[in-house]
């Protein structure tokens, strides 16, 4: 079931749509709230913003519900009762949104959101249709590095993603979580979208690749956040059960 909390009536052309997967984010969210609030309004774009929670069990829907007292954009929040995966949540907030351009991020301001002017010019002057964040690239600024560990899971992640996943060389950071597309774009695709889980990026990449739309990266600012959904005893089993999912997928749908 799916509940819906609109705050204010939307515009009939809205600029911006900034969707946010939660699950027990109950301690960032507030601030993910005020942060999009603020970075709408300052800089004068039209937009809006939607939150869509995967089955919290904290009390993530009543921090947002004290929240979206404190702004002036109009808010979504789309309920999921119970948790069923991020790729499940991106695009039900994909899906219900109205912009111009939509920005999927994380929760926890990992990368401020003035960082999508690079993205966004990017996507104008039609250098690309999509434009995903990369904290790869030279002129990215990591403020905060990731532990060894997780260095370790990125690059074996990335070489099972090229080699497996047909994900091409060029893409340096498919699991950056902060991603901006064409709305229509990006509608169109999450449309089509059967991954539920931590690899539906993935899943998004090839039918972008098969349709012709142009992805490129742009360089962000980051900073590691250890609080993550990753769960080292049962995540890399998920993963490896979904990747066997993509691959027959990809093998069905993308190769001809």
């Amino acid at each position: 079931m799916i509940h819906f909390i609109i705050v204010k009536e939307k515009k009939s052309i809205m600029k911006l749509s900034i969707v946010i997967p939660i699950y027990n984010e109950e301690r960032k969210i507030a601030q993910d709230i005020l942060a999009a609030d603020n970075f709408l309004r300052e800089n004068e774009l039209d937009g809006e913003i939607i939150i869509v929670d995967d089955g919290s069990d904290d009390d993530s829907v009543k921090v947002i519900g004290n929240s979206k007292k404190k702004v002036v954009s109009p808010i979504t929040l789309l309920i999921n009762d119970i948790n069923i995966g991020k790729g499940s949540a991106v695009k039900k907030g994909v899906m219900a949104s109205k912009g111009e351009f939509v920005l999927y991020t994380d929760s926890g301001l990992t990368i401020p959101f003035n960082n999508l002017f690079s993205g966004l010019k990017m996507i104008e002057t039609g250098e690309c249709d999509i434009a995903f964040g990369s904290r790869n690239m030279r002129q990215s600024k990591i403020v905060v590095q990731k532990q060894i560990d997780r260095r370790v899971t990125s690059l074996l992640f990335t070489w099972m993603a090229r080699v497996y996943l047909n994900i091409p060389n060029y893409l340096t950071d498919t699991q950056c979580g902060f991603k901006l597309y064409k709305g229509n774009i990006a509608r169109n695709l999450f449309s089509k979208l059967m991954t539920i889980g931590f690899l539906f990026e993935l899943e998004i990449i090839n039918r972008a690749l098969k349709e012709n739309f142009v992805i490129k990266e742009f360089p962000v600012e980051w900073r590691c956040d250890r609080d993550s959904r990753i769960n080292y005893s049962s995540t890399p089993f998920n993963v490896l059960k979904e990747a066997l999912g993509l691959k027959r997928l990809i093998k069905k749908e993308f190769v001809d």
